[in-house]
């Protein structure tokens, strides 16, 4: 009927978004600004719409043309705000804003915007009664209401906020916006169990908030949502859940820095996870905007050798919204103590200010261990600069620098197999640089180069046995020996610089991650060896001075198709050219990984890669760590050749209970060097790993946790670990834990182990076989202080003093503690 008119097609617009076409819609509006190239109206469309698909740039200019052609419309500052807020720009905002009040004073938008300006700036009560007045301008809006609400959170006035979600909730019961900042609530206020329904309130009307956003855009909400729904299966206990939800965040968006630090978390206390989790937490870092939640020091130090739980490596994350960044300063303090003369304190502060951002921490942890030489000390320190020149680049400067000097604390299933003279001690310095820059909402890119320098020394006396003794009486006869030992002094020393880099690209329905990485160190070795003789006799030491270079370059292309919904492929190709004194390599590791959800609640996935263990700098890298949800980084030996099948099933029976089970296996092929011919050597290895778990929510305030591990490992007689040439290890815990809302919490954890083993003696080479069966009891009372300001907690860990006998698979991340323990802990924010 008009067909030269623009008011028909911002008409049309509207209609195609009513049906979640953003596309169509913004279509239509930019063929309205052809037709009539003055109507404002139009160009605050285009604007509205280029916000909706992310493209800040555009939008700003339409905004700004909309001004230009109509500077007294309301609606055109507004959106010209909105546009110059996401851009971090806060006083061309402020303006904007301002002069749309100016203009229309009964309009709630530009007072929302306002409100997050000052809020933006650090002045939160200024913000939160702007954020009134648009609640009171247009009360049945339900978006403002959750802002609303989300500003008393901040203000610590739990009550006001929850009754506005209600609202909300009323007011427009699709928009997931109030249940996700719910689940939040309910979560600080000691309620998991309800937070944990909430927010699977909040993803299942992710997807309806399609007529406001892009599916790119719904994606990085789901993923955001997915990693604060992991946190809460954390507080439960459910372990095995919180892992699925950090994978799962991390499919729906690799620049989902959230959902990487999810995943991060899920790894602690996991044995060979420490590549995964430290490559997990470098990711976060790299991809995680300006915000007053910086990664405790001594979560992103590697192997730091403490007992799962007892020391201060509890992660600390906090809900995050991009809405309520604000400028001001925090803290964050944590104080361990407890038996054998354990100490520990974690310390770190955060001062962010516009565009910058500066946090400083320190660790200490301080131990005498459960036996004699089993002492720690460790000292770290580090220093983060973050600075984001514009909402599309990031670039961050850490600088690190960690001592650790301790005796002998690898548990073997022998008790007395351990040395009395063992000492290593390590001091390294870390610096590590960090860029992110968006080129569109579709492609970013990010940067890491880090640079090391290290000297880590080992020296240890061992006991000459009566068979050596009796050889060497033999050979100096006539002179007997009644006692002698063998002393080593190892120092190893290295600068190693690892530079990588890796380019995303998110379509609607595939993602596309490559990238590229160079390693390379020169490594000096130092040995001196002694055999000391009782009585005294002249031998020369044996030293050996040598110097190695490794290098390693490595290049990657990962693809996500999402067919359908419920249906989505991972493929992958990497190539590693690896080589070391030991080792040359160079090969394709093929990656294939599909998750298929047949029903609702149901999901089975499936991977099989192969993966070549390259040398790294603090065990980080920004190559994806996961297919399928299956990790494929783990604590292997440099060069090593792994190849990983696994299988899972994971069922959600209703909103209260959930049961899995993934098995696994891995064939490694394992470089070394045997110290007796020139030629390299290889070890076969292999490693069986399952696990089920069953976890129930009893009521609002009971949980129940129950996990069935298993883990086989297989090593060859000519190189094995430890001593070990086999070791299968069985572990049921089960948890339960109950929490109050007024701050209370307890839990139980009783575990069975059961572990087998063969083991063969170093020097005589005899082959004995093990194994033990035992129950261990921890017990922990958490208080939660009011106001969100921390916590207290204590804990016993061996209740009843179990004695046994146990190998530990991992050393650096030991799972059991061989006496009973007491620990109290208390954690403070400011």
């Amino acid at each position: 009927a008009a067909p030269e008119s623009a008011a028909p097609r911002i008409a049309l617009s509207y209609a195609y978004q009513s049906r979640f076409d953003l596309q169509n819609a913004l279509d239509r509006a930019r063929t309205a600004t052809t037709l009539d190239a003055e109507n404002a109206l139009a160009w605050a469309r285009v604007a509205e719409l280029e916000l909706s698909l992310g493209d800040l740039d555009r939008a700003q200019d339409a905004a700004r043309t909309a001004v230009k052609l109509n500077p007294k419309l309301s609606r055109t500052h507004s959106i010209l705000g909105y546009a110059r807020l996401t851009q971090m720009n806060t006083k061309g905002a402020k303006r904007a804003f301002e002069r749309a009040i100016a203009f229309d004073q009964a309009d709630p938008l530009p007072r929302l915007g306002l409100g997050l300006v000052h809020i933006r700036k650090g002045e939160l009560a200024e913000g939160r009664k702007e954020i009134e007045i648009a609640a009171s301008l247009d009360p049945g809006l339900s978006l403002t209401r959750s802002y609303l609400g989300k500003a008393y959170y901040e203000e610590k006035r739990e009550g006001l906020a929850a009754d506005q979600y209600a609202m909300a909730k009323a007011l427009d019961p699709n928009d997931p916006t109030p249940w996700f900042y719910d689940a939040i609530l309910k979560q600080t206020e000691n309620r998991p169990v309800e937070a944990m329904e909430e927010m699977q309130q909040a993803i299942e009307r992710n997807d309806d908030r399609a007529v406001y956003r892009s599916k790119l855009a719904l994606d990085s909400d789901l993923a955001v949502r997915s990693a604060s729904q992991a946190r809460i299966y954390q507080d439960l206990g459910f372990e095995q859940l919180a892992y699925q939800e950090g994978y799962q965040s991390v499919m729906q968006d690799p620049t989902n820095w959230s959902g990487h630090r999810m995943l991060s978390d899920s790894y602690l206390g996991l044995p060979m996870h420490e590549v995964g989790r430290l490559a997990e937490l470098l990711q976060s870092q790299l991809w995680a905007p300006l915000n007053m939640n910086p990664v405790q020091p001594q979560i992103g130090q590697t192997n730091l050798g403490i007992v799962e739980s007892s020391g201060t490596t509890v992660a600390g994350l906090n809900e995050y919204s991009d809405a309520f960044i604000r400028d001001g300063a925090s803290a964050q303090v944590d104080l361990l103590a407890g038996g054998n003369e354990t100490t520990g304190d974690d310390v770190v502060a955060t001062l962010l200010h516009g565009g910058f951002l500066l946090s400083a921490g320190q660790f200490r942890y301080r131990t005498d261990g459960w036996r004699e030489n089993a002492d720690q000390e460790q000292d770290l320190y580090n220093v983060l600069m973050q600075v984001s020149p514009s909402y599309q680049t990031s670039v961050q400067l850490e600088y690190s620098n960690y001592a650790r000097d301790r005796g002998d604390v690898q548990l073997r299933f022998d008790p007395e197999n351990y040395s009395s003279a063992l000492r290593e001690r390590l001091e390294e310095e870390t610096l590590r640089f960090g860029l992110r820059h968006d080129f569109s909402p579709r492609s970013s890119t990010i940067v890491s180069v880090i640079k090391q320098n290290f000297e880590e020394r080992q020296t240890d006396a061992v006991p000459l046995p009566q068979e050596v003794l009796d050889l060497y009486s033999l050979i100096f006869a006539p002179l007997t020996f009644t006692a002698g030992e063998s002393a080593s002094d190892l120092k190893v020393s290295g600068e190693p610089i690892l530079a990588e880099w890796q380019q995303v690209y998110r379509g609607e329905r595939y993602q596309l991650i490559g990238g590229y990485g160079y390693f390379e160190s020169d490594v000096k070795t130092d040995i001196v060896a002694q055999t000391n003789l009782t009585p005294a006799l002249p031998l020369s030491p044996y030293e050996l001075n040598d110097s190695d270079k490794e290098r390693q370059g490595n290049g990657y292309l990962y693809a996500t198709l999402s067919q359908s919904p419920s249906l989505v492929w991972q493929l992958g190709l990497s190539y590693d050219d690896f080589e070391n004194q030991i080792v040359s390599r160079s090969q394709a590791n093929p990656k294939f990984g599909v998750v298929w959800q047949p029903s609702t609640g149901t999901t089975l996935r499936a991977a099989a890669f192969r993966v070549l263990k390259r040398s790294l700098v603090a065990d980080r890298t920004v190559e994806p760590t996961q297919v399928a949800g299956f990790n494929q980084f783990f604590d292997d030996l440099s060069g090593t050749d792994s190849t990983r099948y696994g299988l899972g099933v994971d069922q959600r029976i209703d909103s209260r209970s959930y049961v899995g089970l993934e098995a696994t296996y891995r064939d490694l092929n394992v470089p070394y060097f045997d110290g007796l011919t020139s030629a390299d050597k290889e070890a076969d290895w292999s490693e069986a790993a399952h696990r089920a778990y069953w976890y129930q929510a009893l009521s609002r305030q009971w949980s129940l946790a129950v996990e069935y591990q298993y883990q086989r490992l297989e090593y060859t007689n000519e190189y094995s670990f430890e001593g070990a040439t086999s070791l299968t290890t069985q572990r049921v815990p089960v948890s339960l834990g109950f929490d109050h809302p007024s701050g209370v919490s307890l839990s139980l954890r009783a575990t069975y182990y059961d572990q087998a083993g063969e083991f063969i003696d170093t020097l005589s080479g005899a082959k004995t076989r093990g194994e033990d069966s035992f129950g261990l009891v921890d017990l922990g009372l958490r208080y939660r202080l009011p106001r969100r300001y921390g916590f207290v907690s204590a804990e016993v860990r061996n209740v009843t003093d179990e004695q046994f006998d146990f190998q530990e698979p991992d050393a650096e991340h030991p799972l059991v503690y061989p006496e009973r323990l007491f620990l109290g802990r208390l954690s403070l924010n400011f």
